[in-house]
């Protein structure tokens, strides 16, 4: 198993058997997708037991190294 996050899939298990299942491999999607910026095509894909989430190409360290992901999307004001 390749344990780097440097890989074009991932896997989520529905554990539940509810809809959060969804929303977590949905966010993973979104998360991945922040990340790529355009530069690869994300897709999730359901396996009965668990969801792929697909990236291709594969997540690349400059990417991750690079992002801006967190911070255009969230802004934090201090008080």
């Amino acid at each position: 198993m390749n344990a780097s996050i440097y890989r074009s899939k991932y896997y989520v298990e529905k554990r539940t058997g509810t809809f959060a299942d969804n929303l977590v491999a949905f966010g993973l999607a979104y998360v991945l997708d922040g990340i790529a910026d355009s530069r690869a095509r994300v897709t999730i894909a359901d396996h009965g037991s668990h969801f792929a989430v697909i990236c291709d190409p594969p997540l690349r360290e400059d990417w991750v190294k690079n992002c801006q992901f967190f911070y255009r999307r969230f802004s934090f004001s201090h008080c």
